[in-house]
């Protein structure tokens, strides 16, 4: 009974609706098609790729997210990535190099050709608006000392290279793992540091009105044990050890850290030092023919992930190409009169044009785009026959 009653509903609907289209058939040919320009240029204007990966694998009020923010405010990243790498953290803006030598290499005999790779990053310039800035302004700052925050495996190659310009042999010089002591630390020595602090409260359209001096490294005393089972790896230790000495590395990862003062100028810059520092990788790679250098940026994740939407266009194309086909060949028929291909490719272009119009509407109000979305006007095609 029911099923009768919606059925004499929707008859009756689908006739009345019919009758105001033919009346009116003008009126239904320009709206829709003013509409759907109207909006595919609306999403055109407002197309923005989705910068936070996260809101697509979790929602906002995610447990992971609360507790990852707890932890973010009671261990500080300037307090807890000199001491261990937490999963805990976000890092923020960053850059990360990973070199890896040849099988059977020990990478720690190279201890000088990656601090000149160490000193590359250090003093690479990234230009903003007339103003040149290096690592040392952008670096993350111990509360403690005022200084950046850096690998402790860099303290361990300074011991590696001062062994060798001394004569010393390497095993001399004693290296642990997971955990070492470190015997010189590098630090940095720069001036105005204070004032360059108070620069980047300024409003966003402020330029720093100061010269900043380059860093200067210095090796101090250090004497400490330091963790470095997330920087040093294929390690192979010394066979019958009882305090877990190194004989052989394979790799080392160095992870340097930027800050952003949660200014959007900043973020900028961060922004193309990174950028910068991966073009930096690619150019030292083909300088160092005996090592295997691989970068990776805060950004790398998020470019990589957009990077499928480019991938995916060759197949993007095929599948529209084998749609408009067999929408084409099911509606054709031996007899000619009977037979109606344009009736399936109108099919198709009413898809199209809806999904235009979604697309636009989405842009509108403020929706962001991810790859994900590109298999959503095959699901419609798909389903359209289904209506039917």
């Amino acid at each position: 009974m029911l099923r009768q009653v919606l059925r004499r509903g929707l008859q009756s609907f689908c006739h009345r609706l019919g009758s105001c289209v033919s009346r009116h058939p003008v009126f239904f040919l320009t709206v829709p098609a003013v509409l759907t320009v109207t909006f595919g240029l609306g999403a055109l204007n407002r197309f923005q790729p989705e910068g936070d990966l996260e809101r697509l694998v979790a929602p906002s009020h995610s447990l992971a997210k609360i507790e990852r923010s707890l932890a973010s405010s009671l261990f500080p990243l300037d307090q807890s990535k000199s001491q261990l790498y937490s999963d805990l953290h976000t890092p923020g803006r960053y850059g990360r190099v990973i070199l890896l030598s040849p099988p059977g290499d020990n990478i720690l005999l190279q201890a000088e050709g990656i601090l000149q790779t160490h000193r590359a990053v250090l003093e690479m310039k990234v230009n903003h608006k007339g103003y040149n800035y290096t690592f040392s302004h952008l670096c993350v700052l111990r509360n403690q000392d005022k200084k950046c925050v850096l690998d402790d495996i860099i303290s361990v190659l300074e011991d590696l290279r001062q062994a060798a310009v001394s004569n010393k042999t390497t095993a001399r010089v004693q290296v642990r793992y997971p955990s070492t002591k470190l015997k010189t630390c590098p630090k940095f020595i720069w001036d105005f540091h204070i004032i360059f602090e108070a620069v980047l409260n300024l409003p966003e359209r402020t330029p720093p009105t100061t010269v900043f001096h380059s860093s200067s490294l210095m090796l101090l005393q250090d004497g400490r044990n330091s963790f470095i089972g997330h920087q040093l790896g294929g390690v192979v230790e010394v066979p019958n050890s009882k305090d877990q000495r190194v004989k052989s590395a394979r790799a080392i990862q160095i992870t340097y850290y930027l800050q952003t003062y949660s200014s959007a100028t900043q973020d900028l810059i961060g922004e193309k030092w990174e950028n910068e520092f991966c073009k930096l990788m690619r150019k030292l790679q083909e300088e160092h023919r005996d090592l295997q250098l691989y970068s990776l940026a805060s950004f790398s994740l998020w470019r990589d992930f957009h990077k499928t939407s480019i991938l995916a266009r060759s197949q993007v194309l095929v599948s529209l190409v084998l749609i408009l086909t067999t929408a084409t060949l099911s509606s054709s028929m031996k007899d000619c009169l009977r037979g109606k291909p344009f009736l399936g490719l109108l099919g198709v272009l009413t898809v199209c044009i809806s999904v235009i119009t979604a697309a636009g509407i989405f842009f509108i109000t403020d929706g962001k785009y991810n790859s994900t979305l590109l298999g959503i006007p095959f699901f419609a095609m798909g389903n359209y026959p289904s209506l039917w």
